[in-house]
């Protein structure tokens, strides 16, 4: 065991070689607990049941221009149904909106009246404002079922926002997306910032992936009056040797850049009390791994009669890279063609009332694996009450079993007054998520530091982030008293032994 002082700390976590299977310069991939990052990962949108999806990126750097790639990915296979390029100058941030299409055969629309650039496809248009239609192209041939195959797959899943690289002052590109001005008041000019312009900036190299992007969402019932906001999860240092390597802009539908393209295969990792920095033989098992869940826990509220409604989101968002092919580690199930779906096994075994009343239940799918039950999808909806159907969302990826959390000492609430509680969901997979080896952090009584190397270790469970939405809907007509509010529903991680 080799110890140091806290106040070394920092100095040692700075120097090449502390780590021997780490980043040369004490970087690991991360989920950033301030919120910034140079990917951003937004665990649900929806035009379903009259809701909206409002979606903001921002630019905390105010030395570089960044140039993104956001991606709309569909729930239920993780196929990318909208792309687009996105630039941002230092200090800027973008808005944007999903609406649903103006028929139930219309696809749904990305929209924003923001004056950063974008760029993508002759689908994109821009004027009088940015417009963009999801497709159903990607995922068309994965199941023979035609309710799965059209355009009504697009209206939910999650955002990811991804930095593809930083934008030098100087350049072609960073005179086209820059305000104009002596004291800025002109618009940029983005006018050739499209797909087919990304040969011409492709001679420009951009600067490495530095991070400092955030983001939000809003989920937004115009007709109900009500929304509930979440903040974006940020995962850091996915990029690590970009320093040394040409970053090139491309163009909107390409795959690359993704959560699974870094070339940082070392994660840091809270677990067993002690905080790891694990290495991988992918970087994209990195990434996981900072996901990485064996359960997942939050409050819920709802009453018989619809007053009041809770849903859980469960988003597994690198689920879509382990899916092609036999590799489907940490996941268990690969895509199941004939039922569309690909659900691994959870548990909801523990549920309490507002007095702490209640204990072991268990109405969610079950171990042993029940086919076509549990996290079925790659943005996965589990809604509470006795009524067997998503009464918030109308969620089509709802994972299809009545669920009845413990209220009101066990007594069904038909009416307000008795309602909430909280319960935990467990995700059992056997495949989990193994390392090679890394070293562990701790810190002694005395305040010194341990720098532990471990062998390999198994991280329980599947890669998720989640997110809760209650709502409130007293009223209608005006005034409206509907109310609601998002939580993110919290994390546990657990060391899988055999």
């Amino acid at each position: 065991m080799n110890r140091i002082s806290s106040a070394l700390l920092v100095f040692a976590l700075s120097l090449g070689g502390v780590f021997a299977s780490c980043p040369t310069h004490g970087q690991a991939v991360r989920v950033n607990p301030d919120g910034t990052g140079q990917a951003l990962i937004y665990p649900y949108y929806t035009v379903r049941n009259g809701w909206v999806t409002l979606m903001s990126v921002v630019n905390h750097d105010l030395a570089r221009a960044k140039a993104l790639r956001v991606r709309f990915v569909e729930g239920r296979n993780g196929a990318t149904v909208a792309s687009f390029n996105l630039f941002l100058t230092p200090g800027d941030v973008w808005t944007g909106a999903a609406l649903p299409g103006a028929t139930d055969a219309d696809p749904p629309l990305l929209v924003s009246n923001d004056q950063s650039c974008a760029g993508g496809s002759v689908d994109l248009t821009r004027s009088p404002r940015l417009q963009l239609a999801f497709t159903s192209s990607n995922y068309r041939g994965d199941t023979a079922l035609p309710a799965y195959q059209s355009i009504d797959r697009t209206r939910e899943g999650f955002i990811e926002v991804i930095e593809i690289g930083s934008v030098s002052r100087g350049t072609r590109l960073f005179d086209q997306i820059i305000r104009r001005g002596n004291y800025k008041e002109l618009p940029p000019l983005c006018n050739t910032v499209r797909d087919a312009d990304m040969v011409l900036y492709g001679e420009e190299p951009l600067q490495p992936p530095t991070g400092g992007v955030a983001g939000g969402g809003t989920l937004m019932n115009l007709a109900g009056g009500m929304s509930a906001e979440y903040t974006a999860v940020a995962l850091d240092h996915l990029w690590i040797n970009s320093l040394n390597t040409t970053i090139r802009m491309t163009t909107s539908i390409d795959a690359l850049p993704s959560l699974a393209s870094g070339d940082n295969k070392v994660a840091d990792v809270h677990v067993g009390g002690q905080r790891r920095l694990l290495t991988y033989a992918t970087a994209v098992d990195a990434v996981s791994a900072t996901l990485m869940s064996n359960q997942l826990a939050g409050e819920y509220a709802y009453t018989e009669d619809g007053v009041i409604s809770t849903s859980w989101v469960f988003t597994a968002p690198t689920r879509r890279y382990y899916m092609r092919g036999d590799a489907t580690r940490p996941f268990a199930r690969p895509w199941d063609s004939a039922s569309a779906n690909a659900c691994e096994g959870a548990e909801f075994d523990m549920s309490f009332d507002r007095e702490g009343l209640g204990g072991t239940y268990d109405d969610f799918p079950t171990r042993p694996f029940i086919p076509n039950e549990g996290v079925c999808f790659h943005a996965t909806v589990l809604s509470f009450g006795s009524r067997g159907s998503d009464l918030l969302f109308d969620s089509k990826n709802w994972y299809g079993v009545r669920y009845q959390g413990v209220q009101g000492g066990g007594q069904l609430v038909r009416n307000p007054g008795k309602e909430g509680g909280h319960g935990l969901l467990r995700v059992y997979n056997g495949l989990a998520l193994r390392n090679g080896e890394g070293r562990t952090i701790a810190v002694n009584s005395a305040g010194e530091i341990a720098f532990d190397r471990v062998g390999p270790l198994t991280l329980a469970g599947l890669p998720l982030i989640g997110t809760g939405i209650t709502t409130l809907k007293y009223s209608s007509g005006n005034p409206q008293q509907n109310y609601a509010n998002g939580f993110p529903l919290t994390s546990g991680r657990s060391i899988q032994t055999p």
